[in-house]
């Protein structure tokens, strides 16, 4: 269930049907502490979508990596802290693929198609 402000309307959603939900709320440090594993990823979505961000979960020490993160099966989403207090939530039934981003550095990627115009011999 979901109200919203314009149109002002209550929603029903089915949540096995939702993609991702981006939300904005008080701004946490992200410091790592009490059992708390700080991982900086980038997650591939099913329609191509790259969404960049931090998950922050307490997990414990002998299981702290990304994968044993999105392998809890109580959780059908992922909370992923992306920038200034804004959250997304994604449904791990869409994701494709998930890298692990060293914290600091940027990703690369590969130059994006240029449409050439046809030139005379």
């Amino acid at each position: 269930m979901l109200q919203r402000a314009e149109p002002e309307e209550l929603r029903f959603y089915n949540k096995r049907a939702i993609v991702c939900v981006e939300y904005h709320e008080a701004e946490t440090p992200l410091e790592e502490g009490a059992g708390i594993k700080t991982l900086h990823c980038q997650v591939s979505l099913m329609d191509g979508s790259l969404i960049e961000g931090v998950v922050r979960y307490p997990l414990p020490p002998n299981r702290e990596r990304l994968y044993d993160y999105l392998n809890l099966s109580k959780e059908q989403f992922a909370k992923l802290y992306l920038s200034e207090g804004n959250i997304c939530l994604v449904n791990k039934a869409y994701i494709v693929r998930v890298s692990h981003l060293p914290h600091g550095v940027e990703p690369r990627w590969l130059p994006e198609a240029v449409e050439r115009s046809a030139t005379s011999a």
